[in-house]
């Protein structure tokens, strides 16, 4: 679904409940809380609040319509010229929320978007699969045995006179995404040394 098939779910949301007889209700509007768009519309009885905002969830970015309810005495005071009541979106009872999660959030340009947990597990499908390319074009190979030719390198970075074979722990070659290049790392038994 694209960002404009969403912003058009949002727009028939509102049509849906001005056919049904309500009427805008711009003194509550003027208030801004971090949300893209929100029609306010009333009737006799009750405030429907028709929010279209931002939402994240795991590091994800997404976009929902939620439609929410007031039936607070104070908010249903007869309209009047330049009376604003601030509502709080957080207050109201929600009604219905549709919540639609973009695909691959780092490359601009990418207008697609799936809605609710499907969204969330293609997003984590496609993160798993960008994952497993990068491992097998750089994958992280240990070195056994070339412990006792990296005890001069480790005395150099740190700065001994003397250290001793058996408190290397580990030696391994790791691709540097910010390098674009692999480094060697050394596991002792008090640091994790990078060598260029």
């Amino acid at each position: 679904m694209k960002y404009a098939d969403i912003n058009a779910l949002f727009t028939a949301k509102v049509a849906e409940y001005l056919g049904k007889g309500y009427v805008i209700n711009s003194t509550s509007m003027a208030g801004h809380q971090g949300e893209i768009a929100k029609v306010d519309l009333r009737n006799d009885h009750e405030i429907i609040r028709i929010v279209f905002a931002t939402v994240y969830k795991n590091f994800r970015d997404g976009v929902a319509v939620t439609v929410g309810r007031y039936t607070n005495e104070r908010y249903l005071q007869p309209m009047e010229f330049r009376r604003s009541d601030t509502i709080w979106t957080n207050d109201m009872e929600v009604i219905e929320n549709r919540e639609f999660w973009q695909m691959q959030k780092n490359y601009r340009g990418v207008d697609f978007f799936v809605e609710g947990d499907a969204g969330i597990e293609a997003i984590e499908k496609h993160e798993k699969r960008c994952e497993q390319r990068y491992f097998v074009q750089h994958p992280q190979r240990d070195f056994t045995g070339v412990e006792r030719k990296m005890v001069s390198a480790v005395k150099r970075h740190l700065n001994k006179s003397s250290f001793k074979v058996a408190n290397i722990k580990r030696v391994w070659k790791q691709w540097d995404k910010d390098q674009s290049r692999y480094l060697y790392k050394i596991q002792t038994l008090k640091h994790t040394i990078v060598l260029g």
